[in-house]
Parts: C-alpha cells; structure tokens; sequence
C-alpha cells in the first residue's frame, strides 16, 4: 500500500511540474507570429525587420527623419519585397 501511496505521490509531483513548465513557457514573452528571419515590413510609418527571434523589430521610424521637404514613409523598394523609409512620393496628378 505505501508503494502504491509513493508512485502516486511521485506521479503527482510530475504532472504537476509538466503543467507548471508548459505553462511558464506559453506566458512567457510577447507572442510572435513566426516571421522570417531578415524579412521586412511596414508597420504605419515604421519599417521592421524579423529578428533572431521571429519577432518583428522597428529598425527605423520614418517620421524621425528630417531631411529635405516632402517628408519619409515606409515603403516597398521598387523591385523588391524589402521595405524601408522612402522620401514621400505625390501620386501622379490626372490630365
């Protein structure tokens, strides 16, 4: 009987410490969505890159840079799936 007492006791403690350690790690950190590594985005007005991690990280926000008039905004570079901070484009005026 105190074998049977023991194993349970023991098969507890186990359980217990699987649920404790899941548990921990799906709490723990900010949720990410399993990016690329080295891909980039647009987020509003803030280019972000794909960390080690799988995380999205602002490498750069356009509205902190002051150089010349039209103003920067995240774009897509022309032939390319990167994005990054462009000078700010008018769209083409109709006829």
């Amino acid at each position: 009987m105190n074998l049977v007492k023991t194993l349970h006791c023991i098969l507890a403690a186990v359980a217990t410490a699987v649920f404790l350690i899941a548990g921990t790690s799906l709490l723990s950190g900010c949720p990410h969505d399993g990016c690329a590594i080295g891909t980039t985005r647009c987020s509003g007005n803030m280019a972000q890159i794909c960390n080690s991690n799988t995380n999205w990280e602002t490498f750069m926000d356009c509205d902190d840079i002051h150089e010349g008039e039209e103003g920067w905004d995240c774009a897509v570079i022309e032939g390319t799936e990167d994005c990054t901070c462009l000078p700010h484009e008018e769209p083409p005026k109709e006829p």
